[in-house]
C-alpha cells in the first residue's frame, strides 16, 4: 500500500512539473537566453531531479524560490524533490506555498493533500483534496485518494 502511495505522489508531482512547465515556458525560455540566476537554478533542480539526485534538487529549488518567491513551480518542484526525500511535512510547506502562488491549480492542491497524507494529517489531505476537485472534477488521482482516505 505504501509503494501505491509513493507513486500516486510521483505520478501526481510529474504531472504538476509538466503543467508548471508548460505554463512558465515562455517565460523560462527568455530567463535562459538571458543566463538569470533563477533559470540556472531552475534548470539545475531539473537536472538534479532526472538523475534522482533529490538533495541537490532540493538545495536548487530552494534557491530557485528564494530568488522567486512567487514562482509556483519551484515551490511544487521542491515539495516534490522532498517527497522523493520522505520529509513530508516539509513537502507540505513547499507545496502549501506553491497553491498559495497558483491557487487555481488542481495538480497542486493534490499534491498537497499527498503531502499531508504522507505526513498523517489526515484532515489537511481531505481538504487539500476536496479544493483539487472544486477546481477540476476529474481529477482522477484526487478523486482515487480523497475515496481511500
Amino acid at each position: 500500500e505504501e509503494e501505491e502511495e509513493a507513486e500516486e505522489v510521483a505520478e501526481a508531482d510529474s504531472s504538476d512539473r509538466r503543467r508548471a512547465r508548460r505554463r512558465s515556458r515562455s517565460t523560462m525560455r527568455s530567463a535562459m537566453r538571458s543566463g538569470s540566476p533563477f533559470a540556472q537554478a531552475r534548470e539545475a533542480a531539473r537536472e538534479a531531479f532526472q538523475r534522482r539526485d533529490f538533495r541537490a534538487a532540493e538545495q536548487a529549488y530552494q534557491r530557485a524560490t528564494s530568488i522567486n518567491p512567487n514562482h509556483a513551480g519551484s515551490w511544487a518542484g521542491l515539495g516534490a524533490a522532498r517527497m522523493q526525500l520522505r520529509n513530508f511535512n516539509g513537502a507540505a510547506q513547499a507545496y502549501a506555498r506553491a497553491v498559495r502562488a497558483n491557487p487555481r491549480s488542481s495538480g497542486f492542491f493534490t499534491s498537497l493533500g499527498h503531502a499531508y497524507r504522507m505526513a498523517g494529517n489526515r484532515n489537511g489531505a481531505r481538504q487539500a483534496y476536496q479544493r483539487a476537485l472544486a477546481i477540476d472534477p476529474s481529477n482522477r488521482s484526487a478523486q482515487t485518494s480523497l475515496q481511500r482516505l
